[in-house]
């Protein structure tokens, strides 16, 4: 209910400027200025979006979490093997993101909303100072007011509405995890403990050792919201664990929620269904996955990237040379891999390949 009432606030807001910035605009509007318009708006939003991507990025780094990647449009820049990389990655789903993780230590809750508000606070405050110059600079030519105060609805309108809870790409907006966090339900909940697990791994404990797990998702109705990523490190405790029925079971729940799989997270889990279909010899099944990453998977010269490539050009492809290519790719860049406590289940993973390609 305090959700709705929220929701209707902000929509309430939102068409209270729209009509305010409409009494601005519209005044102005000519023919040339129409043209102006229409160009001003793909530009201002690809520059807007961009602006909301730095905030979670500046914000991130003042809460100490840390660079993975930043994508905004077909364009990725990400850090690989310590090295940042810029791609064209087609994704449906999200204009942008940035990812990024948490800190080795626990995470303060002002911090996550700092970090998760981030995006917002630039976007309401470059509107902001927007509005500002086109009420307060004198003398400026109406084209410039109008791109003006065309940027600041822009920018305040994204703003708003990532303050609405929603979801978009299956994966929960800025402004749900916020609400989650002052709310301290289940989304929270499962939030902080991929916070929690992903810091384990980052201090270099092996995912088998891992005891802040929780419960795994064990129906499709479970698989909503946050349950998806930590279900990825329920995979890779089976796979450290060497527990057969426990991957079999995280394969099976993510076949069959295939479309509730976040965007953001669809390559790393296409990654290890064509891995574990590679291993159980079903070619179809591991072609599919493959290919469904092969965008992504194909330049990725990451350790897990590697093992997975080495894994399918071996079990499926019957190409010894390119598996040992593969792997020892992936030996040259394991110290770069920026999860420590993942290092030991890839190497694991490798040494038992490269026994059976001797």
């Amino acid at each position: 209910m305090k959700q709705k009432i929220y929701s209707a606030i902000v929509f309430l807001f939102l068409f209270v400027f729209a009509f305010c910035i409409g009494l601005q605009i519209g005044p102005r509007l000519s023919g040339t200025a129409f043209i102006i318009l229409l160009l001003g708006i793909p530009v201002w939003l690809i520059l807007i979006v961009n602006l909301h991507e730095i905030g979670h990025l500046l914000f991130g780094r003042i809460s100490g979490y840390g660079f993975m990647a930043y994508k905004v449009g077909p364009v990725t820049l990400k850090r690989e093997n310590d090295k940042y990389v810029i791609r064209k990655e087609k994704m449906s789903g999200f204009a942008g993101y940035c990812m990024m993780t948490p800190p080795k230590t626990e995470v303060a809750q002002w911090k996550n909303l700092l970090y998760y508000g981030g995006g917002i606070i630039i976007n309401l405050l470059t509107g902001g100072i927007a509005i500002l110059m086109a009420l307060f600079i004198p003398g400026m030519h109406d084209n410039i007011l109008l791109l003006l105060w065309l940027f600041a609805f822009l920018s305040l309108g994204l703003g708003l509405i990532n303050l609405l809870p929603a979801v978009s790409g299956n994966n929960p907006n800025d402004g749900m995890i916020i609400f989650s966090i002052l709310q301290k339900n289940k989304l929270a909940t499962d939030f902080i403990r991929i916070n929690q697990l992903s810091s384990k791994l980052l201090a270099g404990i092996r995912p088998r050792d891992i005891t802040e797990l929780g419960d795994m998702p064990k129906t499709s109705e479970e698989m909503e919201g946050l349950s998806v990523y930590l279900l990825l490190y329920h995979l890779f405790n089976a796979y450290d664990s060497d527990n057969q029925e426990k991957i079999d079971t995280c394969a099976q729940l993510f076949e069959n929620n295939l479309h509730k799989i976040p965007t953001a997270i669809e390559p790393p889990v296409f990654y290890e269904l064509c891995f574990i279909y590679s291993l159980k010899g079903n070619p179809e099944k591991a072609t599919e996955y493959y290919n469904r990453a092969k965008n992504i998977l194909e330049k990725d010269n990451d350790l897990n990237g590697n093992r997975v490539k080495a894994y399918y050009a071996w079990y499926i492809k019957n190409d010894p040379e390119t598996a040992r290519m593969y792997c020892e790719r992936a030996l040259s860049v394991v110290d770069k891999y920026p999860l420590p406590g993942q290092r030991p289940m890839e190497l694991d993973f490798l040494h038992k390949l490269q026994a059976q390609l001797q």
